[in-house]
């Protein structure tokens, strides 16, 4: 059956204000978008640690991966960040010169009072290992572990993310205002 419309006025009005309407929700989803500001960085650290599970200090330098979502609202500004550490890592054994491998990914939503956010420390866990030794039981080649899973190797590694921000929620980089980065080693970040 065919639909036949009896009062073409009715008909135009409706589909008038289906799509204002419509227009009026892009509107209201584009202004959304505008308030909010996403900046993406590679932020270098470096500096060494002693890592008790191989009982060697342990160098590493490279870059955190960092993408920042500032989201602005009447009630509140929301800080949305992920932080990725990449495989290019350098992290060296001092003693026997081996290489680590370090890893992972970690988010943070946190919100703050309306307005632009200057600054935000943000504490991040990563992982870190020596390479599995096929010449060892549970490929922990630095202390006998003949009973303990190969996962006994993975050690933690915090960094703490000084984050600086232009008024308008952009990730400042660079220079004596930019985003910094503090090496912790294994155990979580005191405040400075």
């Amino acid at each position: 059956m065919f639909l036949r419309f009896r009062a073409p006025l009715t008909t135009i009005a409706f589909v008038l204000s289906a799509v204002l309407l419509a227009a009026a929700f892009a509107r209201f989803a584009q202004a959304d978008n505008d308030n909010v500001v996403t900046s993406t960085a590679q932020l270098p650290f470096a500096g060494s640690f002693f890592d008790s599970v191989t009982r060697e200090r342990v160098h590493i330098s490279g870059a955190v991966h960092v993408v920042t979502h500032v989201a602005f609202s009447p009630s509140a500004t929301t800080l949305d960040l992920h932080a990725v550490l990449p495989a290019d890592v350098d992290a060296t054994g001092e003693t026997t010169g081996i290489r680590y491998i370090s890893y992972g990914a970690n988010s943070l939503l946190q919100p703050y009072p309306p307005g632009p956010i200057r600054s935000a420390v943000a504490q991040v866990q990563f992982l870190v290992k020596p390479p599995t030794n096929p010449d060892t039981v549970c490929g922990c080649p630095f202390r006998p572990c003949p009973d303990d899973p190969l996962p006994h190797c993975i050690d933690s590694l915090f960094l703490q993310l000084h984050l600086q921000f232009a008024t308008d929620g952009t990730l400042l980089v660079g220079g004596e205002a930019g985003s910094t980065v503090r090496l912790c080693g294994e155990r979580a970040c005191t405040t400075d």
